[in-house]
């Protein structure tokens, strides 16, 4: 009868320990699952502010290839011997702003991603009652800037006539 107990104190034994273990295997799993889980939206969470400050980066970039171009002083003979800073978009669109008469509010210099590589960036205002500005095209891959008034496939491309 001992032996009898014995071996029943044996079993149980062996079936508590298994089931302690099967679930401490349990918790262990969904541990390990909880913890990738975690890690998981760490990464993703990483990997959106890493876009987030490409994005911003690219369009600062942009922004500041459109200020420093010279595309708006175009091909003026003095151009050549000038002091190129007087030669830069954001130079001419301050002395041009600057000498409007009236009511005049500043929006300034903003930028819109139009594909991976381009974005429109335009200095603007309003004055009059009537929203205006100078738009450009800005590759910021190639590092070219383009007026885009005055150039009618640009103005149709980028819906500019229609303002």
């Amino acid at each position: 009868m001992a032996d009898a107990e014995e071996l029943g104190c044996g079993i149980a034994l062996v079936v508590v320990v298994g089931l302690g273990w099967a679930l401490y295997s349990d918790h262990q799993e969904k541990t390990k699952t909880a913890v990738d889980a975690a890690v998981h939206v760490q990464l993703e969470a990483k990997a959106k502010a890493d876009a987030a400050n490409t994005a911003k980066r690219d369009e600062e970039t942009a922004i500041t290839l459109a200020k420093e171009a010279h595309t708006l002083a175009g091909e003026w003979p003095i151009a050549r011997k000038a002091d190129s800073e007087i030669l830069t978009n954001d130079y001419q669109v301050r002395q041009r702003v600057s000498r409007m008469k009236g009511e005049l509010k500043l929006l300034g210099w903003q930028a819109r991603k139009f594909d991976d590589d381009t974005y429109v960036v335009s200095f603007s205002y309003e004055h009059g009652g009537e929203s205006r500005g100078w738009p450009f095209e800005v590759n910021v891959r190639a590092k070219v800037v383009r007026a885009i008034v005055g150039d009618a496939e640009l103005e149709k491309k980028y819906g500019w006539g229609n303002r």
